[in-house]
């Protein structure tokens, strides 16, 4: 290929919570009943019209129902990618509850025994960017030369390092540029 390709990622270590952050955010919202039947989630796949719930509001209710106090600590326990996605036992219930306090349309709390449904959703985000990665290369992209990635994350502590990058890729001449 005659161009160049740069792909700016999330840092993979970050980008699953950060997927997920952005995914309740905008995913889950207060519920104005108390639903019953603590082990479903009835407003799963429905937005609520009760509004958004703010990420402090779910990590306070997770620590009334015995679960972490914050958002990474929740995103942690339910989110147990490294143990095939299954909650641990005593998160059953601090999952199930949040079903009840919030409406969650994308399934955020949801399990379906012992697994979080949004689990296995997460754990494909982290391998999409070696696929994206891997799609350029099958196409004749050679890293380092046509084809280099960046992660957003680096750029206030190596900026420089990865302009220099962007530089090279481009072919621009580094030394017009101080």
């Amino acid at each position: 290929p005659s161009a160049a390709v740069l792909l700016v990622f999330c840092d993979p270590e970050l980008q699953p919570f950060r997927w997920y952050r952005h995914y309740v955010t905008r995913s889950v919202s207060w519920d104005a009943h108390v639903l019953p039947e603590p082990a479903t989630c009835p407003g799963w796949g429905q937005r609520s019209v009760y509004g958004d719930a703010p990420l402090s509001s779910i990590a306070a209710e997770s620590e009334r129902l015995g679960g972490p106090n914050t958002v990474l600590g929740l995103y942690a326990a339910l989110m147990p990618v490294d143990n095939d996605c299954r909650l641990a036992a005593s998160m059953r219930p601090v999952a199930d509850g949040l079903c009840r306090t919030f409406r969650n349309g994308g399934g955020s709390f949801y399990r379906r025994g012992d697994k979080n449904v949004l689990c296995k959703r997460i754990r494909r985000v982290a391998v999409s960017m070696d696929d994206y990665a891997d799609a350029y290369a099958s196409a004749g992209y050679r890293v380092a030369s046509s084809l280099d990635a960046v992660y957003m994350e680096d750029w206030e502590a190596r900026g420089k390092d990865q302009m220099l990058r962007v530089l090279r890729l481009a072919g621009v001449d580094e030394s017009q540029f101080p």
